[in-house]
């Protein structure tokens, strides 16, 4: 496979040859070697060809591997974006999670206070006599027989 530069100095050669061809016969108004001239015009034909065929290969193939890099780096970087974003939720969730044991275990700890025993307990406690009130009702109930 040929190199861009050895691709521009055979061109540029070509080029030189073809315009010291053309205007040796301007001057002279006929054409110069005639049998040469048809056969450097097929030469030159193939050649431009060939090159067309190949730049136009070269310029699509650049111009796909730059948009495709460019869609990769635009991707590359919603990723890490997304990543970040990922992040300061787990962070989230995660202290969100941790706020939500740490209630259920309070909540554990009250209702284990404060079951149904617990509150008959502190029903008894608040409704409960006073020592001078137990007293007086024993007396009451001695009086009755």
């Amino acid at each position: 496979m040929f190199s861009l530069g050895q691709i521009f100095v055979f061109c540029l050669g070509l080029f030189i040859l073809v315009a010291w061809f053309i205007s040796s016969e301007k001057r002279k108004d006929k054409r110069i070697f005639s049998s040469l001239r048809e056969s450097l015009d097929n030469v030159i034909r193939r050649v431009t060809n060939y090159l067309a065929v190949k730049i136009t290969y070269i310029g699509r193939h650049t111009i796909k591997l730059s948009w495709y890099y460019g869609v990769h780096k635009i991707l590359r970087f919603i990723l890490s974006l997304l990543v970040q974003f990922y992040d300061f939720l787990e962070a989230i969730f995660t202290k969100n999670r941790d706020r939500a044991r740490k209630l259920k275990l309070e909540k554990k700890q009250l209702s284990q206070n404060e079951g149904h025993l617990g509150q008959v307990a502190e029903h008894k406690a608040s409704v409960s006599l006073s020592p001078q009130q137990k007293k007086k009702l024993l007396q009451k109930k001695l009086e009755r027989g």
